[in-house]
């Protein structure tokens, strides 16, 4: 076995082995040329997570081999810069792709576990997933480039990534409800007092001003509950933050099943 050969590599990673694994058994690996790397004396140098991976997979899966390979270059392997989802994203043709690659990832979050006020989302997200993740969310790339052509996430507190998703979450509970919502939060045209959009204004131009900023989705949590205080016709003046998760979105099809509903 090659991996009896494995003598001098780093600890194996479960989750990148799992991840191979997956991409597997659902028929979405592919042999781009990459090999599996054994030096002069027959050690393996590189490959023990994608043979491990076989392992798991219970299955032959074709690979390159390469043999010889000194042993003093151990420490040029792996060092290159490792894509990330915007580069795959561009390889396809699309714009904005760095925040288009956030903005899937965001979306997996919000459906499948939601989002968390506190803590970074740290839900797995794989690169072959992202041909999924299009259609699955199907027009995200419209409303990340939407919010950057206007540049209106500078206005309202929001990344372009977090402004698309909540604009994309919104539109499919009401589309019309949606766009008046987001064209008041980034102008503030005619807001009255009591304006649920007006009192989500008012905290995040606080917040862009304060030098004590609040947990990272504290304020996408916030314009959520004003869009969900407008849906339902309720007046306020104020919001505090969430606790745990951002709130569902009223109306949208696409909330977590354990997500918060305050």
């Amino acid at each position: 076995s090659y991996l009896l050969k494995n003598q001098k590599n780093r600890t194996p990673r479960k989750r990148i082995i799992d991840e191979y694994a997956s991409a597997m058994r659902a028929g979405k690996w592919a042999p781009v040329g990459d090999p599996i790397r054994f030096d002069i004396n027959g050690v393996l140098m590189d490959g023990q997570h994608r043979l491990s991976a076989i392992v798991s997979y219970g299955h032959p899966v074709p690979m390159f081999v390469a043999r010889g390979i000194d042993p003093k270059h151990m420490a040029q392997i792996d060092i290159g810069c490792k894509r990330k989802p915007g580069d795959f994203l561009k390889f396809r043709g699309h714009i904005n792709t760095n925040s288009l690659g956030a903005a899937l990832r965001l979306l997996k979050q919000y459906t499948e576990k939601g989002i968390p006020i506190k803590d970074p989302c740290i839900i797995p997200f794989r690169q072959d997933e992202i041909d999924d993740l299009l259609v699955r969310f199907p027009r995200i790339d419209e409303h990340v480039n939407k919010r950057h052509a206007a540049q209106s996430f500078k206005c309202c507190g929001f990344s372009p990534s977090e402004f698309a998703v909540f604009s994309y979450l919104t539109s499919l509970a009401n589309a019309e409800k949606s766009e008046h919502f987001c064209s008041r939060l980034v102008d503030g045209a005619n807001l009255g007092e009591g304006s649920p959009i007006l009192a989500a204004r008012k905290v995040i131009i606080a917040e862009m001003a304060s030098m004590k900023k609040r947990p990272r989705r504290a304020i996408f949590g916030i314009v959520v509950k004003a869009w969900n205080a407008f849906v339902s016709g309720n007046s306020t003046t104020r919001f505090e933050s969430p606790s745990g998760f951002v709130p569902q979105i009223i109306g949208c099809p696409l909330n977590p099943k354990n997500g918060s509903k305050s």
